[in-house]
C-alpha cells in the first residue's frame, strides 16, 4: 500500500522546485496541477526560491535593413559557464524600428514593458512564457509625457501598473492598472508637487514605488506611492540631496549612490530599516579606467552608476557604469578594492534586471 504523505509536506517539498520543473509536474495528476496553480502556493514558492537569474535585454543593428533588434536572455547570477538562455519576448513587430525597447520594470520574476509604435503594455513572466496584455486606455489630451512604474501590492496580492502624465507641467492625472481586476482607473491622490519632474527609473521596494525627483532649484528628494493605500509621500535621504546620482534596489534595500568631486569617489548607501547605512566607496578613476576620464568629461559626457546586486556573502557587487549611452559592467571587491569584467560574453546590453524564478500568470497567455 503506497504512503500518502500530508499535503502541507507536499507543498512544501515543491515550493522548492525550479519553475521549469513544476511547470511539467502539472501533469501528473489533477490533485497537483490544482495545487501548482494555487495562488497560495504560487506566494510559497516564490518565498522559498532560489532560482534567480539576470533578464538582460540586448541590441543590435541589421545591417541588411538597418532595423534595430532587441533580444532577451536569462543568464544566471552566479555567472556558471552555462550559456544564457534565449527567451522570445510576447510582442515583437520587426518592421517598427524601435518596436520593443521601453522596459518599466521587474518584480518577483514579472516583468513590464511597452512598445512605442503600437503603446502596447504587457506583463511578461519569462520563466514560463506566459503573458498578460494590459487593456488600451485612452488619454484626454495628446502627447501627454508620460511616466510608468510596476510592483505588487501585497495586501491585496495584486499587481499594478502606475501611469503619471503630466500635460504642459500645469496638469497631472495619475492613473493605476489592476492586474486582478483587468482594468485602468484614476487615483484619488493627485500627483503631489506641480513643476517636480521625475529623473530616475522607477524602481519597487517593500509594496512601494519609488523615484528620484527634482524640483525648480534640482534639488533631488525621494517621492514614494504606497500601492496599498495609492498615496504619495516624500521619504529622507542619507547624504546632501543635490549629490544623489542613482536610486535602485540591493540586498533587499533601497540603495543610492552620492558623487563626492572633493575626494573623485561614489559612495553607495543602503537603508537597513529606517537607517542609511554606506555601503561602500568606488574611487572614480578606478571605476572609469582613469586614462579615459578627462577625454570624457571634457566631451561633457554624462556618466552614472549603479549597484545590480551583490552576492550572497556580501563580499562583491556587480555594478553598472553608464557613460555616452553605453552600458558596462563588472564586479567590485568590496574588501579588497579590485574590480574585473562581467557579462562580456552577450554583446551590447541595453537593460538588465535580477528576476527570480515563479510561477505568476499561470494563467496568461503563451509566447
Amino acid at each position: 500500500m503506497p504512503i500518502q504523505l500530508p499535503q502541507e509536506l507536499i507543498s512544501a517539498i515543491l515550493s522548492r522546485l525550479p519553475v521549469k520543473a513544476l511547470v511539467r509536474f502539472r501533469c501528473v495528476s489533477k490533485t497537483w496541477l490544482a495545487l501548482i496553480k494555487d495562488p497560495t502556493f504560487i506566494n510559497l514558492h516564490l518565498h522559498n526560491s532560489r532560482e534567480c537569474n539576470l533578464i538582460v535585454q540586448t541590441s543590435n543593428v541589421d545591417q541588411n535593413d538597418l532595423q534595430l533588434n532587441f533580444e532577451y536572455y536569462l543568464v544566471p547570477v552566479n555567472f556558471s559557464e552555462d550559456q544564457p538562455v534565449k527567451v522570445l519576448p510576447p510582442i515583437y513587430c520587426p518592421e517598427y524600428l524601435f518596436s520593443l525597447c521601453g522596459i518599466i520594470g521587474s518584480c518577483n520574476g514579472l516583468v513590464c514593458f511597452r512598445t512605442y509604435d503600437k503603446q502596447l503594455i504587457v506583463i511578461w513572466n519569462p520563466s514560463i512564457r506566459k503573458y498578460k496584455k494590459l487593456p488600451f486606455e485612452p488619454v484626454k489630451f495628446e502627447y501627454p509625457t508620460e511616466n510608468f512604474a510596476f510592483g505588487y501590492d501585497s495586501v491585496n496580492n495584486d499587481y499594478k501598473v502606475l501611469k503619471i502624465m503630466e500635460f504642459g507641467r500645469m496638469f497631472f492625472e495619475v492613473h493605476v492598472y489592476s492586474l486582478k481586476a483587468h482594468s485602468w482607473r484614476l487615483v484619488e491622490d493627485k500627483w503631489p508637487f506641480k513643476g517636480l519632474r521625475i529623473c530616475s527609473k522607477p524602481i519597487y521596494f517593500n509594496g512601494t514605488l519609488l523615484w528620484l525627483v527634482k524640483n525648480w532649484t534640482d534639488r533631488i528628494r525621494l517621492l514614494a506611492f504606497r500601492l496599498t493605500t495609492e498615496k504619495f509621500e516624500e521619504q529622507t535621504l542619507p547624504v546632501e540631496p543635490r549629490a544623489i546620482e542613482t536610486l535602485d534596489v540591493l540586498e533587499g534595500s533601497i540603495c543610492v549612490s552620492a558623487y563626492r568631486p572633493d575626494a573623485q569617489c561614489i559612495d553607495f548607501w543602503i537603508m537597513k530599516e529606517t537607517n542609511w547605512t554606506q555601503l561602500c566607496t568606488l574611487p572614480v578613476p578606478l571605476t572609469l579606467l582613469h586614462t579615459f576620464l578627462p577625454r570624457l568629461m571634457m566631451m561633457g559626457i554624462e556618466m552614472t552608476w549603479r549597484v545590480v546586486f551583490s552576492t550572497d556573502d556580501g563580499e562583491k557587487v556587480l555594478m553598472e557604469m553608464v557613460y555616452n549611452n553605453n552600458k558596462n559592467y563588472f564586479w567590485y571587491d568590496i574588501k579588497k578594492k579590485t574590480h574585473s569584467n562581467a557579462l562580456t560574453h552577450i554583446g551590447k546590453m541595453t537593460w538588465i534586471e535580477t528576476c527570480v524564478g515563479s510561477l505568476f500568470i499561470l494563467d496568461g497567455d503563451s509566447v
